[in-house]
């Protein structure tokens, strides 16, 4: 007896939704195993949308971007498509300000590695992601990062029309001048992953001159944030700086971002001696993943008052009194803040990174 993609698949619960699907985590009766479940909004894919389906067969067997296992239309007239189940959320409930969890400087290099290494991916094969963020990066199983939700991906060249699908918070100057999509933009994404992951916060709203924070970083060529950039190595602070070179010509490329992170050259200025704690080679990332605490979902934060100046993003609403999660994952000496430096961390948050050991 044949059994019908509605009865195979039983939906337990909502984890996730967008502008254009909702995700439910769901049995696969079939097979006994926890699944994901995408369903579209409507019967009627979006602009993007329509592609999503025809792009996951070329990443079959990438073990860095999402797998679809199987699609079927409901009974509703809306497309599903079933994907493996990651348990240990997105990175972005790693990051934000409210996370309990501490990640070590470690496994932040290891996810970026992996988001790398599939941005890479996508320009083998001359297409563009076109949306990542925190968000669409989600933790498997085996605790590596996997990117998700290729409902904005485009071929290299693909010049979108009036509407531009993605999170605005994320896109490339480039792509808001309505220029063609390519690598370039999804580089400046990462980049500003990485922001996000060490300072919980974003350095501006949008890459375009309507907003001044991007405005002054294009004059004057330094990113928000001072006291905190401080902490952060030479060469990493100029990488960090070449991923976010407004002018895609001169950007940092994708092979760069991972030579840079596979030489283990340190991040922060305190960290211990590279030689002394090694970081596994990427082709042993996978075997290498330390055992990850499930982040409690955020409980609902008390009324979020906005950081003066800073961008209108989730991630501006600060814990308190302590700096993020991976500024405080490895070693740290004494010192402290210069008086009056502008930054997006406060300075008694500082002084508390700086006077911080976590083991």
């Amino acid at each position: 007896m044949t059994t019908s993609p509605a009865e195979r698949y039983w939906i337990l619960q909502k984890i996730g939704s967008g502008a254009t699907a909702t995700v439910f985590k769901a049995i696969d009766t079939l097979e006994r195993r926890t699944v994901a479940l995408k369903v579209f909004n409507t019967s009627k894919p979006g602009p993007c949308d329509s592609d999503e389906l025809s792009f996951y067969p070329l990443f079959e067997g990438c073990s860095t971007v999402a797998q679809a296992e199987a699609s079927y239309t409901n009974s509703q007239g809306q497309q599903c498509i079933v994907l493996q189940y990651m348990p240990h959320g997105t990175l972005f409930e790693y990051i934000h300000p409210a996370s309990s969890v501490v990640l070590t400087i470690h496994q932040t290099r290891r996810w970026i590695r992996q988001l790398v290494a599939a941005a890479q991916e996508f320009a083998l094969r001359g297409l563009v992601h076109g949306d990542i963020k925190p968000e669409n990066c989600l933790i498997s199983e085996a605790g590596d990062l996997v990117l998700h939700d290729l409902g904005t991906t485009t071929r290299i060249g693909h010049r979108h029309g009036r509407y531009i699908p993605g999170t605005e918070l994320y896109m490339a100057p480039e792509l808001l001048r309505s220029q063609p999509c390519n690598t370039p933009q999804d580089v400046w994404a990462i980049g500003l992953v990485i922001y996000a992951a060490l300072f919980a916060d974003l350095p501006w709203d949008r890459a375009s001159r309507r907003d001044p924070l991007f405005v002054a970083y294009q004059s004057a060529g330094r990113l928000p944030g001072k006291a905190a950039l401080e902490l952060l190595t030479p060469a990493f602070h100029n990488l960090l700086l070449r991923m976010l070179d407004p002018n895609p010509q001169t950007r940092a490329s994708l092979e760069q971002i991972a030579a840079f992170i596979d030489s283990n050259a340190p991040w922060f200025r305190c960290q211990e001696s590279p030689a002394a704690t090694p970081s596994p080679s990427f082709t042993k990332l996978n075997q290498t993943a330390p055992k990850l605490p499930t982040p409690a979902s955020p409980a609902p934060p008390s009324p979020p008052t906005k950081a003066k100046g800073a961008p209108r993003h989730s991630m501006v609403h600060k814990r308190p009194s302590s700096v993020h999660s991976i500024a405080i994952s490895h070693r740290s000496s004494p010192g402290t803040s210069s008086p009056g430096a502008s930054s997006l961390v406060s300075s008694s948050s500082l002084n508390r990174f700086l006077n911080t050991t976590v083991l």
